[in-house]
């Protein structure tokens, strides 16, 4: 299984387009290469481009930053048991907008206009974590450490809850099949197999 979580609205890039074409014919016209780390920093924060920095210690792979990424330079995709966090770099205007929605302060864009992503369109990995799995269905409920960091919070308040084992479809069910009896008996009648 193999899920794209965030989906965004295509957002017109025909500028940043039109750039990518001008900036090909310029440097197949000069002869030059583009070259893996060949970067223009610029001398004053211009949010034109931007490179993610993803510091693996701090990140829960909670998703934050791609959900607030207003052109889907961030993504995220959830395979099998592992999420991954990406950034396309052609993508990216620099707004900085994962960096104001990361709590754990683990993301930076770092202003800068690497001509290789930008005209390729290169997808980099930035981190990749490991999806707790539902303890009936199997399915992903969310990334470890996140779920770790909500049931630590729980804790604090003194709550413990089970059913963050579970994903959401499972959880709506065991909460039915156990706080309504009547329920439970026609479910248990209904469905002996388990079967949803």
């Amino acid at each position: 299984m193999d899920t794209l979580v965030k989906k965004f609205d295509e957002i017109n890039l025909e500028n940043r387009k039109l750039l990518i074409e001008l900036i090909k014919k310029f440097s197949s016209s000069g002869g030059k290469e583009l070259k893996e780390g060949n970067a223009v920093k610029p001398l004053h924060e211009i949010f034109f481009a931007g490179r993610a920095i993803i510091d693996d210690e701090k990140c829960i792979a909670c998703g934050a930053c791609a959900e607030t990424c207003p052109t889907g330079a961030l993504s995220i995709r959830d395979d099998e048991n592992i999420r991954t966090i990406s950034h396309t770099h052609q993508l990216c205007i620099a707004c900085k907008r994962c960096e104001t929605s990361c709590e754990d302060k683990a993301i930076k864009i770092e202003v800068e206009l690497n001509l290789k992503d930008f005209i390729e369109g290169n997808l980099r990995k930035k981190k990749s974590a490991e999806l707790k799995l539902c303890k009936e269905c199997k399915k992903p409920v969310g990334p470890v450490a996140s779920i770790a960091r909500i049931a630590e919070k729980l804790k604090e308040e003194g709550i413990e809850l089970s059913e963050l084992d579970y994903c959401q479809k499972c959880r709506k069910w065991r909460t039915a099949y156990e706080s309504v009896p009547k329920l439970s008996i026609y479910l248990q009648r209904s469905y002996p197999d388990g079967e949803k």
